[in-house]
């Protein structure tokens, strides 16, 4: 590679704070602190560009025609599941918030990480249902009861779910992809299936895990 492609290359890690410049001499900095400044930097801009897309949706709102306040749509992916659960809940000012954990719970170990925001995202009257036979790690239990979260154990759990006012989010067996949920917003069928959890909580048991200090 050519001496001045080599500099070129410097500065741009420089750039990047990945490297520092003292004198005539590039040093590398400590990656900790070098990629922990990139990932509040991502941060910070991925907030910035939220903020825009949630201005230019309200513009677009604004403008166009009343669309219905009912409707079924499919959405493919984890992440995209997530994001689709946190914009119900921010919308959402009553309870209760339910959750059903069957086959995710199996996968908990891999889609935890994702799962941590939603849990930070969750009110004070969520309440999970779960098959039993869960095994969180102590740092899971952790973060769910410094969530305030309240959870229970139940055989009727059979299939992943979240419930919150108007909404269910329904996860459905897929062989092509790795998550996909089926959206339902539906004023009377959501307060139906409230209306049975409700039952369900009330049968249901404290697991031992979650009773236990965490």
């Amino acid at each position: 590679m050519p001496t001045g492609r080599i500099y070129d290359v410097l500065r741009n890690l420089a750039y990047k704070g990945l490297v520092t410049r003292e004198g005539s001499y590039y040093r590398v900095l400590p990656p900790k602190q070098a990629y922990a400044e990139i990932a509040y930097r991502e941060l910070l801009q991925a907030k910035k560009r939220a903020s825009t897309i949630m201005s230019l949706a309200k513009t677009i709102e604004d403008l166009a025609p009343r669309y219905s306040e009912e409707w079924l749509r499919y959405i493919y992916g984890v992440e995209e599941s997530i994001a689709a659960a946190m914009q119900v809940l921010a919308n959402c000012q009553r309870g209760p918030v339910y959750f059903t954990v069957y086959t995710a719970g199996r996968k908990l170990a891999e889609m935890w990480p994702l799962l941590e925001d939603l849990i930070h995202a969750l009110p004070s009257n969520t309440r999970i249902l779960v098959s039993p036979g869960l095994k969180p790690t102590k740092e899971q239990i952790h973060t769910l009861k410094s969530a305030g979260v309240k959870v229970r154990e139940h055989e009727c759990v059979i299939f992943d779910s979240m419930t919150a006012c108007d909404t269910v989010l329904l996860g459905l067996p897929s062989k092509a992809f790795t998550v996909v949920t089926a959206y339902i917003k539906q004023k009377d069928f959501a307060s139906a299936v409230i209306m049975r959890l409700n039952e369900q909580w009330e049968k249901a048991r404290v697991p031992y895990w979650y009773v236990q200090p965490g």
